[in-house]
C-alpha cells in the first residue's frame, strides 16, 4: 500500500460517477460536497470531480496530480457492482486513493467470493450450496474452505460459475473478476 503525507493546500478531488437523478446519486453528490467543506475547513483544496458514466474524468485527475483521491463513487452508469471498475482504474494510473482497493471490491460485490475469503481467513460463516456448474453438479465447501461433493452428485463438484480459491486470492469465475495478493487497511 503506498501512503503520502498531505500537507495543507493540497489538491484533494473528491470523486463520484453519479451521473442520473436517482435519491442514492442525489446522496452520492450531496456527500461530495460535505466531504470537500470539510477538507477546506482543514485547509485542503478540495474540489467534486464527477468522472462520468465512462469514466473519462479520470485522464484529467491523472494529468492534475492529486494528492489522493477521496474515492466516493458507489456505481458507475447505475450499477454498483461496477464501483471497483472506476478504482481499477485509477490505480491502474498510479492514483492514490482512499477506502477499499479495486481487489477488494471484486471479492465483496460477490457474496460467495465473499463467503470463500472469510472462510480462508479463518472467519465463521455458515456451509452454503454452490450451483452453476454443468448441469446436476452442486458442491457444499467443507470446512477449511475447500469444495466437497454433494451427495448423490457422483463426486462432481460446481465449476463455470462457481469460486475457485486459489493463491492468496479468490477468482469468481462466474464473474470474470479476480483478486489475487490485495491487502486494504
Amino acid at each position: 500500500m503506498r501512503k503520502r503525507s498531505l500537507r495543507p493546500g493540497d489538491w484533494i478531488p473528491v470523486v463520484h460517477a453519479a451521473c442520473g437523478d436517482s435519491p442514492d446519486e442525489e446522496d452520492t453528490r450531496v456527500q461530495a460536497r460535505a466531504v470537500v467543506s470539510a477538507l477546506e475547513r482543514l485547509g485542503f483544496a478540495g474540489e467534486v470531480v464527477e468522472l462520468g458514466e465512462g469514466l473519462g474524468g479520470i485522464r484529467a485527475l491523472v494529468e492534475r496530480a492529486p494528492a489522493v483521491v477521496f474515492n466516493l463513487v458507489e456505481a458507475v452508469g447505475g450499477v454498483d457492482r461496477r464501483a471497483m471498475e472506476a478504482a481499477a482504474a485509477m490505480e491502474a494510473r498510479g492514483l492514490i486513493l482512499t477506502g477499499a482497493s479495486s481487489a477488494v471490491m471484486a471479492v465483496v460485490n460477490s457474496k460467495l467470493a465473499t463467503k470463500v475469503a472469510l472462510r480462508r481467513a479463518g472467519l465463521p460463516t455458515p456451509d452454503w450450496i454452490e450451483a452453476g456448474g454443468p448441469p446436476g453438479t452442486v458442491a457444499v465447501p467443507a470446512v477449511g474452505g475447500e469444495s466437497a461433493p454433494f451427495p448423490g452428485d457422483e463426486g462432481e463438484t460446481a465449476g463455470g460459475g462457481g469460486v475457485a480459491a486459489g493463491g492468496e486470492g479468490v477468482t469468481a469465475g462466474g464473474e470474470g473478476v479476480t483478486a489475487g495478493g490485495e491487502s486494504a487497511t
